[in-house]
């Protein structure tokens, strides 16, 4: 048993059902559908030979899933108007076809990336989504929910329950990484909050600047087991007069500007690398400075950058780039993947100015969402503000409550080696007969790899999951208004469930 998706976006769409723990197969044309029990069919253009070749698997019985389908299919199946927006079934040829009309993976590129950077009135490029997205929709993952949506119509079109990789290891619900931003601070604030962070347990990230601190602090996270990143500066010029902006707008945009600004970003990490004797990975662009999709993001893939948390709003918060979940950077128009894992930036310690009446209260209830929409939520708390004592409490308190609440709390890196490493594990070799469950984990390498099963299966209820012949105890959760046994496996592979 398995499922085979069928998709011309550079695996863009593959990526997002990894995402959400599914394997699956890929494949670029309808020559091997045969073997398979679920087809998913995206972005597909039918010609007359493809779309006889679509007959035919129909008349086999196979569940069938078409996303965006084009104008030819859309014809010979008689469907509905693009209008329709909502998935819906047809019966066609003795097999029901789910069809979801919209262009799924532009929709979720457009949520995560947002639109290029506008100037703003501060003085910087900046990515244009606190203007764009309503604060209404802040408060909840939206690119998170249509991919669960998806999960949710493959699991109710499949004669199987399909197993999924979880989120995070170790059985944990949502995950926090608190970083730090080294702008205009001395030596001794960022031992102090080194310090702070040892003292309370937790293992920050810091984006530090080449022109803060100095050589010997720089070389000191390594002993104080913190982490060190870059703090990317490029042209920022905050609270620039208006009859000056549009000047200076071109000039930032100059292509030799540019071009200048792309080395700039390699010498920066060399040297940060080679004066620290730290190997440099993640950066986070001083001021959030971004510019187009198709420049900043293949820069730090180019100077090989491994991960990014610039996408995320100064003085606003929540889901801006709608999603709580990392994502590899891709370019706009072919989709194609760069080897850079975003994680979107979800509360910076600036609306503490903004929200001076109820941060405390904006705080709780975003970790609380987090638990609930299963997330990994990022932090940036500045050097310079925790030097504010009311600043240093709210942060100590956002520590205590997300300890409290059981989040996973670990740096950047943690979760970035995590990630990538998630999304290679397989689920092979799938069975189901008279309720038994079987099927192999594969190319694991994951510490307390966690994975779910759905609760209920055709009026069957899980009895028993065992891994390598021992029985194991379970937790119950609810993902998407779906109900799932959550269970840990750790590096071991032979599942078996039962369905009573």
């Amino acid at each position: 048993m398995s499922i085979l998706l069928i998709s011309n976006d550079n695996d863009y769409l593959y990526e997002l059902l990894t995402i959400e723990g599914i394997s699956l197969d890929k494949n670029r044309n309808l020559s091997t559908l045969i073997n398979y029990d679920i087809i998913i069919i995206n972005n597909f253009k039918f010609d007359s030979h493809s779309v006889k070749i679509f007959e035919r698997i129909c008349r086999l019985g196979k569940s069938i899933i078409l996303i965006n389908p084009d104008n030819f299919i859309e014809k010979r199946l008689n469907l509905k108007t693009k209008e329709q927006t909502n998935p819906y079934t047809i019966n066609y040829k003795s097999e029901i076809i789910t069809i979801i009309h919209y262009n799924f993976v532009k929709t979720i590129y457009t949520l995560n990336m947002g639109n290029d950077a506008v100037y703003d009135k501060n003085g910087v490029y900046r990515a244009n989504t606190t203007s764009t997205v309503r604060e209404s929709e802040r408060s909840f993952p939206k690119a998170d929910f249509l991919k669960r949506e998806l999960v949710n119509i493959i699991q109710d079109v499949s004669d199987y329950p399909i197993p999924r990789v979880w989120y995070l290891p170790y059985k944990k619900l949502a995950g926090v990484i608190f970083t730090h931003d080294s702008d205009e601070v001395g030596d001794e604030e960022i031992g102090k909050i080194n310090y702070i962070d040892n003292q309370n347990n937790i293992k920050a990230t810091t984006f530090m600047l080449l022109k803060t601190g100095n050589p010997k602090s720089w070389r000191s996270f390594k002993s104080s087991k913190q982490e060190l990143q870059l703090h990317q500066a490029y042209f920022y010029l905050p609270n620039t007069p208006e009859k000056l902006s549009k000047l200076l707008s071109n000039l930032i945009t100059n292509p030799i500007t540019l071009k200048f600004q792309e080395c700039s970003l390699r010498l920066q990490k060399y040297l940060l690398s080679k004066i620290a004797k730290i190997e440099i990975s993640g950066v986070r662009n001083h001021g959030l400075f971004w510019h187009r999709k198709d420049n900043i993001p293949l820069w730090m893939h180019n100077a090989g950058i491994e991960f990014d948390s610039t996408l995320g709003g100064v003085s606003e918060y929540g889901y801006l780039h709608g999603t709580g979940l990392p994502y590899f950077l891709r370019m706009p128009k072919t989709y194609k993947k760069l080897n850079v894992l975003e994680f979107p930036l979800h509360i910076m310690d600036y609306i503490y100015f903004r929200y001076w009446n109820k941060y405390r209260e904006i705080t709780r209830k975003f970790l609380d969402n987090g638990l609930k929409f299963n997330s990994i939520i990022t932090f940036d708390f500045h050097h310079k503000l925790l030097a504010k004592k009311e600043i240093l409490k709210w942060y100590l308190e956002t520590i205590n409550y997300a300890k409290q609440k059981g989040f996973l709390i670990n740096n950047m890196s943690f979760y970035n080696d995590f990630w990538r490493k998630k999304l290679l594990v397989e689920t092979k070799d799938i069975k189901f007969e008279n309720g038994r469950l079987t099927y192999n984990v594969l190319n694991n390498k994951v510490n307390g790899l966690t994975q779910i099963l759905p609760l209920e299966f055709q009026n069957r209820k899980l009895e028993m999951i065992a891994v390598d012949g021992k029985r194991i105890s379970i937790q119950r959760l609810k993902v998407h208004n779906r109900f799932y046994a959550m269970f840990e496996i750790g590096k071991k592979g032979e599942i078996v469930a039962d369905y009573r």
